[in-house]
């Protein structure tokens, strides 16, 4: 048992920023394309607060769209993330201001894809050095500054 506890819940979260894939354990999570666009636009913003407006201009642009729909693709991104949002641990939010990214998801292009025994796609393990970090600027300058 891994004495820092459990794994968190993305860790079996993958991204595939090229292929624009989600990949939740061993399959592949299909998103709308608005949907997969509010996605990226969180990621490539981790930790940061993202407004109802950005996220309404970035994504649907001159079209004129309720936040209701806005609502609806933050819904299906917690839903394809697995996040509760009662409770969440990746995608957190800001009553009335926006959304913001909490934990990091393994953005990366995973490189070829493999097929398992049955002829499905299954992405390649990204090895842990590789799993971005944020919010820890400072103590890992710390740690690389020399002594």
């Amino acid at each position: 048992m891994d004495p820092r506890g459990p794994a968190p819940r993305s860790a079996s979260l993958r991204v595939d920023l090229e292929a624009e894939a989600l990949w939740r354990g061993g399959e592949r999570v299909h998103l709308r394309t608005k949907t997969w666009q509010v996605l990226r636009y969180l990621l490539d913003r981790p930790g940061a607060l993202v407004t109802k407006a950005q996220l309404l201009d970035a994504v649907w642009g001159d079209v004129v769209v309720s936040e209701e729909t806005l609502t609806k693709s933050i819904s299906e991104v917690r839903k394809a993330l697995g996040d509760d949002p009662r409770h969440p641990r990746l995608l957190q939010t800001v009553h009335g201001r926006g959304f913001r990214l909490i934990q990091p998801i393994g953005a990366e292009p995973l490189g070829p894809l493999r097929a398992d025994s049955d002829g499905a796609l299954q992405p390649p393990a990204l090895p842990l050095e590789a799993r971005p970090v944020f919010g820890r600027e400072a103590e890992l300058a710390e740690l690389d500054r020399p002594s």
